[in-house]
This record gives structure tokens, sequence and C-alpha cells, in this order.
């Protein structure tokens, strides 16, 4: 693709957007409505032109497998970059031949459709227990269910979820079954979603994350954030809590400081915290260490917003964390559980000549087991050589990476969370290294539910 193309880039950068949310009556790629999403309609004859004209583009812009009947012609759904070049007039050469010639018409709005995801059906406790939930709640950007785990707990049921990553599907329904999981969210109609009382989203991190180029919202997933809008304002649940990394405070103008006093929030913190405000929510955040409930030091972004107006709603206060949290030996499995995990020679020779052993050695390198652990990411196993954190275990020989059993416990997932993908143990890594932490959602969600009435102090006691 032409890299002057708004998705020119390896990390979809795209033209700044300025509108305000609140132009209800503005064109479809306005931040209200979602991400841009939208299809081509061609005549049956032309579908193999309009097809091959979006492969020949880096990346293909049409959705794979997303070709359906409309009104007797074929609807070729496009990807959000497809969309977006659409709609900001920047259509490739090839697709505005077709357009021009009127052979093809681009219908912005029209999305596939909400995909169920296949995967086993709920157990029949599962079932009984939802039965008897005191409120309802969906889970978009859903992942392994992190937060499903926490508000099950509390009497909550899940009646709609969402997640586009086909091994995260997996994962989810091993655990939870498949009704409720729907794909892609830019797909869904929001009228497909029930109705709820509390929507949660952990949408990605990676725009505003300090290991990426952080783009923010000029990065397609960015706009992801928009999809939550979207379901927010279509729905209108009393509260929503939603989750991210906590350096998307200081983004674009922004920078961080020991003295909180001291700290400047950036353009992009201030742009969510004013969308979520035009959608009709009060809003608070607050950045959190979950080393107060798990054995790891993970600071993330926390944002609970309540619909404006509410009459039951109550002052709201963020959770403290317990005294007194679990050491990280606590959470080890055996020696002779872990051997699988030890590194390879080749591995090990790897980790010293790196920069990072080379100037701090096993200090820096190993687990205080005492203490906690450093921050899980997605890439723990592939960082292996420079940043991750290993364990160094006596009874063996090298060093070796934490077990995915003990990455969910430093998660906070109960051990009877199936872990899945048996074919590819590393994208259990990943997947745990992008979860929320089910305590940390828990004890938040406890304080909203309080708050809304729903549940009563009691279940705020930790």
């Amino acid at each position: 693709m032409d890299q002057n193309h708004p998705f020119g880039g390896s990390h979809c950068k795209k033209p700044r957007r300025d509108t305000s949310i609140s132009d209800v009556d503005g064109p479809l790629w306005l931040p209200r409505n979602g991400c841009p999403v939208g299809a081509l309609l061609c005549d049956i004859p032309r579908l193999q032109e309009v097809l091959k004209a979006l492969a020949a583009e880096k990346p293909n812009l049409a959705r794979p497998k997303a070709v359906k009947d409309y009104n007797g012609r074929k609807a070729v759904h496009l990807t959000i970059e497809g969309a977006t070049l659409l709609c900001f007039g920047q259509a490739p050469e090839a697709i505005n031949k077709l357009l021009r010639e009127g052979s093809v018409e681009f219908l912005p709005g029209l999305r596939l459709g909400a995909q169920r995801c296949r995967g086993p059906a709920r157990s029949a406790e599962k079932a009984l227990a939802s039965n008897s939930s005191c409120f309802a709640f969906v889970e978009l950007f859903a992942g392994i269910g992190g937060f499903r785990w926490a508000l099950e707990a509390l009497g909550g049921q899940c009646v709609f979820a969402s997640e586009i990553d086909v091994d995260c599907q997996d994962a989810y329904a091993a655990n939870f079954g498949s009704e409720d999981l729907y794909g892609d969210i830019t797909a869904v109609d929001a009228k497909v979603v029930p109705s709820h009382e509390l929507l949660t989203a952990g949408f990605p991190c990676q725009p505003f994350t300090r290991r990426g180029e952080r783009l923010g919202f000029e990065d397609a997933r960015g706009e992801l954030f928009f999809e939550v809008l979207r379901i927010l304002h279509s729905c209108k649940p009393k509260a929503f809590l939603l989750e991210n990394v906590w350096n998307m405070q200081f983004l674009d103008g922004g920078h961080w400081d020991a003295d909180p006093q001291k700290c400047v929030f950036g353009e992009v913190y201030k742009k969510v915290i004013s969308c979520l405000e035009d959608v009709g929510y009060e809003v608070q955040s607050k950045q959190i260490n979950s080393d107060g409930w798990v054995p790891q030091k993970r600071e993330r972004l926390y944002f609970v917003g309540f619909r404006r107006g509410l009459p039951l709603a109550k002052d709201f206060q963020w959770p403290e964390p317990p005294a007194n949290g679990r050491s990280l030996e606590e959470v080890l499995e055996s020696a002779e559980m872990a051997q699988c995990c030890e590194l390879t020679e080749a591995q090990w020779r790897a980790v010293q000549k790196s920069s990072t052993w080379l100037s701090g050695g096993a200090p820096l390198r190993f687990a205080q087991l005492e203490g906690k652990a450093r921050t899980l990411t997605s890439s723990y196993k592939a960082s292996f050589a420079c940043t991750a954190e290993l364990v160094s275990d006596p009874q063996l020989e090298r060093p070796r990476f934490f077990t995915r059993r003990e990455c969910a416990r430093l998660m906070g997932f109960p051990d009877k969370c199936l872990l899945g993908n048996e074919h590819s143990e590393n994208r259990a890594y990943h997947q745990l290294g992008n979860a929320v932490c089910p305590p940390v959602i828990k004890a938040i969600a406890e304080a909203i539910l309080h708050s809304l009435g729903i549940l009563p102090m009691v279940h705020r006691k930790q």
C-alpha cells in the first residue's frame, strides 16, 4: 500500500479525528458510531474483480470470509482499514475506478453481523448458577475471561461477550461455554447486545503502552475504544468498568512525575474521559497496583462510570488493597512440575550474553521469591533473552521460566481455570500477559455494585 495512505504504516496510522463525539448526525466514521465499518456492494459478475482489487493492497482490505448476500447483490465487508480509506475518500485507485463506473457502491455502516463462536456448551452447573444471578454484565475484548471470573463470583451473569482472537475464544469457551461468546465487536450491531447493568472491557492496550509506538488513536487498535462508546451509547447500562495500561494517561502532551501533583495528563486521556462523559456518564479513573491482591507488581489504569442521573447511585469509593498479600514463593509449583520450563542451554547462553545480565546479573534477572513478581507481559516467553523474569531453582541445572499455572496464579486466576491451547503453550503466556487480574476487578466491581444498590456492604469485605 502507498505509504501516503492513512493506513500506510505497519501500525495503521490514520488521520487525527478532532470531531466531537456529540455530533450524532456526522459521518458514520465518527467515534460515536465506533470504528469505521462498511461494505462494497456489487453484482455477482463483478465480485472477483472487487476481491482482487482489495487483496492487492497490503494488508488485504476485505474481511476474511465476509462476502454476504445483500438485497440481490454481494456485500464485501471491509476491514477497519478498508472502511476508513473509503470513509476518508482515499480508496485504492482500482476501487475508485469501479466506484466511478457505478459498478460498485460503498455502503458505510453495514456490519457483517454478530458471529457466534463455536465451542463447548455451558455445563448444567454453570447454567443453574446463572439463573440465580443478581445482575447482568457484558464483557467486550474478553480475552480469556478475566472480568467474567471476577463478576460471576459476585453473582453476575454474562449475557454477551466479544473476543476476536480464536485461541482466546477456545480458552474462554473451555471455561464458560460459547453460548454468549461472539467474535469481532466491530461486526456486531449494538441491537444484538442484551440489556445489562454493567459493561466491562479491557480494550486493546498496544497503542498506549510504553513498549509500543504509542500512536494512541492514530493506531487502528486504539480506535477500538470507540466500540465501547458505541455499545454504551446504545445500551445505556447503569455503569461500566474499563481497564488499560497506566501510560495512557500521559500520551500526547502529558508527562509522568514521581510527585503525583506534578503529573500532567495528555490529550489521549482527556479525550477518553470527555468521550465517556459525552455518552452520558459520570467518570472516575485511578491507577492501581495489583500487588495487594496478587503476588505481581502490575500497575493498570481503571475507568469507572455511572450513568448520569441514576437515583440509586451512592458515593463510589475505590477499594483499598488487602493487607499481607501472598508472596511469589507461595504460588510456585514444585521443581518436578516446573522442570519442563527449564531454559535450554542455548537459551541460557543467550541470557548470559544479554545487556541486562551483563549490567545487572542475577539480581536483575531472577525473581525475588520472598517478594512480588514483575509485571507479566504478553511477550514473556518471546523476550526471554533480555527482559523475562526467571526463577532460579537449586533443583534444576539452569534457571527456568514461570510455568503457565504460575502465571495464572500471578494474575489471580483460580486453579480451576482451564488454560487451553495445548497445541501452543506460548499462546497461554501471551493471553495471560494481556489479561486483567480477576481479584482487582472483583474488588472494584464490588464497590460499583454497592454504589448501585445491587450488592449490600457485606459483599465488600475482604
